[in-house]
């Protein structure tokens, strides 16, 4: 993937093709945010594995960090970079997935439609009404002023403190198995 990375600008290489890129020490993308991201990415995602957490960010930085989270409490997690892979996620895990980390602003799908990670919560209020559903849902944004504040179960303004995010999971019953569980 270094290769790759130097003969085109980062901008063009997708993050699913660098997170399914063999690893080899040493040899990264020589970008150290994206080097820290397909570390964590291979960490804490796998195919033989369904995720516990679906996380959407399209922020290398914000996503290195949540998936790093997952890692450290022992949440199997998916990232994705906009809701039109999400929302594919989603039907193909449903039974899995007992958390939504979703930032506000998040990228654009292949269909060319933005929808912010606000739209999608309040578009799953009306498919998987609160009281039924088996996931529980956490906007991470650091626009708080800019969403609704019933659009979530949990509001955390980047950057967020872990320990909130861990008691909020603690407290709807989603085992945190490693980790600090403070």
């Amino acid at each position: 993937p270094g290769a790759l990375v130097r003969a085109n600008p980062p901008l063009f290489v997708t993050l699913e093709s660098l997170a399914a890129a063999p690893s080899q020490k040493g040899n990264g993308t020589g970008v150290r945010h994206l080097d820290a991201y397909v570390e964590a990415s291979k960490a804490v995602t796998g195919l033989e594995t369904a995720p516990t957490v679906l996380l959407v960010e399209d922020d290398i930085t914000c996503a290195t960090v949540m998936l790093n989270f997952c890692q450290a409490v022992g949440l199997p997690c998916r990232h994705v970079r906009c809701v039109q892979d999400a929302r594919e996620i989603l039907s193909l895990h449903a039974k899995s997935i007992r958390v939504l980390l979703v930032d506000n602003f998040v990228g654009v799908g292949t269909d060319g439609v933005s929808v912010t990670g606000t739209q999608w919560l309040q578009e799953l209020d009306q498919s998987h009404p609160r009281d039924t559903r088996r996931f529980v849902t956490a906007i991470v944004t650091g626009h708080i002023d800019l969403i609704g504040a019933s659009c979530a179960d949990l509001v955390l303004k980047k950057p967020w403190n872990p320990r909130e995010l861990i008691a909020f999971l603690k407290q709807r019953g989603i085992s945190i198995t490693r980790g600090n569980q403070a």
